[in-house]
């Protein structure tokens, strides 16, 4: 969720179970959803993380890469300003 945080856009239910947040694509500079959360995720976790786990985790996004791109957005809207909505 700190991710999320600069841009204001997040909220959390108070026992985590679920976040929704949203974010207008002109404040992202040229990012996407996915590599703001990737550059997140990356900070906290290798920082704490074992050989095992890293190389755990990146056999698993590999396989899971088909299915964890949320940019799609982008394609049907172009560079044209819009918010993007994610739950």
């Amino acid at each position: 969720m700190e991710a999320f945080a600069p841009y204001g856009s997040a909220h959390m239910l108070d026992d985590m179970a679920a976040a929704v947040g949203g974010y207008l694509y002109s404040e992202l500079d040229g990012e996407t959803i996915t590599s703001v959360e990737d550059a997140q995720a990356d900070k906290r976790f290798l920082e704490i993380a074992t050989p095992q786990e890293v190389e755990l985790l990146e056999r698993r996004e590999q396989e899971m890469d088909a299915i964890s791109s949320f940019d799609w957005a982008r394609e049907h809207a172009g560079d044209e300003d819009h918010i993007n909505f994610f739950a």
